[in-house]
């Protein structure tokens, strides 16, 4: 049986909203806090969904949205990152990172 709660991460240059919630739209815990250096904004979002992992079990998904446009090929080792503006290339990019280098200490299935 899979679990019904879903991450979510939106992520900009000035803020990250992290949520869970179920599929039943029912937002189950929530934070938001300034993005900073990408470092700290990543071990933020990734405290939140470790703690709520604890709390609530673990997620079926994680959904990220970021300001974009972003790079959308996955065989690109750029894939997840903005293209413009630049001001938001470490925001952004956090996004890519948090999947790839982020996602088994997340406590989260994500189905290749």
């Amino acid at each position: 049986m899979t679990n019904d709660l879903f991450g979510a991460i939106e992520g900009g240059g000035t803020k990250f909203v992290c949520a869970v919630g179920k599929a039943d739209g029912s937002i189950l815990a929530e934070t938001r806090f300034p993005t900073t250096t990408p470092d700290e904004t990543l071990g933020r979002a990734i405290q939140f969904f470790r703690a709520q992992s604890t709390t609530l079990g673990k997620l079926s998904s994680l959904g990220i949205a970021c300001f974009g446009p972003l790079d959308p090929n996955p065989s690109s080792p750029l894939m997840g990152t903005p293209s413009q503006p630049p001001s938001l290339a470490g925001a952004a990019s956090m996004s890519s990172d948090v999947c790839k280098l982020h996602s088994g200490s997340l406590s989260v299935s994500i189905p290749m």
